[in-house]
């Protein structure tokens, strides 16, 4: 009989929690794996849920940190001028996660230190986010971080809270991690980071790689390639769907 492949990883980590590690494995990574380690975006994509699951050293919390490939973001300050709000002064930071989500199997402010939490970007708060080169220093650029994670909380690309970790006995763990529909495309790093009495003992890290599928991939790939004749392309579409229907209500 064969097994389905998520179930055989489970059974070959749980192999390895009850065969037990060597005593100087406390710098050894941690044993884990993903369901899926790809999310197909297809046209009838309603997102996605892959399970990570694991083992620890014994009894230890663990932590789980999700983040989406870097991109530029802009945030732009709304302001009021002559009674017509318009856009004012705008802030663009480097290297943003485009998706964050976090997992644990307690409050982490519990489990370490705040300046361990931000060596590792664990929590929103500890995210950095770097201004972009020409940035004017005067500027505070805090209002500008915070209104960007609300957008992207907003969009449902950064969890509101973090997830429940599942200790399953005394050495194995499991987590649900969700994708939703407007998930970015790209290489996701799913880091995992086991503690013991606020101390990090262990870490680990493996990759999710999130991609168009079909025909949606190839729209996308012409897009990219060829922005301009895309743009063209899009336009003729978009005028010919309006004299179409035009001429549909005329004669009806």
């Amino acid at each position: 009989m064969q097994f389905q492949r998520p179930l055989a990883g489970f059974i070959a980590i749980a192999a390895t929690a009850l065969l037990g590690v060597p005593s100087d494995a406390g710098a050894a990574p941690v044993v884990t794996d993903l369901s899926e380690h790809s999310v197909a975006i297809t046209a009838n994509f309603s997102g996605s849920d892959i399970l990570l699951f694991g083992a620890t050293q014994g009894e230890q919390d663990v932590i789980v940190i999700v983040q989406g490939p870097r991109l530029s973001r802009t945030i732009r300050r709304k302001e009021r001028n002559v009674g017509i709000w318009m856009n004012g002064q705008s802030v663009t930071f480097d290297q943003v996660p485009t998706y964050y989500a976090m997992a644990a199997t307690r409050d982490i402010e519990t489990l370490l230190p705040a300046e361990v939490l931000e060596s590792f970007g664990a929590g929103e708060e500890h995210l950095v986010f770097t201004p972009a080169a020409g940035t004017d220093p005067a500027i505070d650029t805090d209002p500008y971080r915070e209104a960007l994670i609300r957008n992207l909380r907003r969009l449902d690309l950064y969890s509101r809270k973090p997830a429940k970790v599942k200790i399953l006995g005394n050495s194995l763990f499991r987590v649900s991690l969700h994708f939703p529909t407007n998930v970015p495309v790209g290489e996701y790093k799913v880091r995992i980071l086991l503690v013991s009495d606020k101390d990090v003992v262990s870490t680990g890290t493996t990759r999710l790689d999130v991609g168009k599928s079909g025909i949606e991939a190839s729209v996308y790939d012409f897009a990219h390639k060829h922005s301009a004749l895309y743009g063209i392309v899009a336009l003729i579409i978009a005028v010919v769907a309006g004299w179409g229907a035009a001429a549909i209500f005329r004669k009806a």
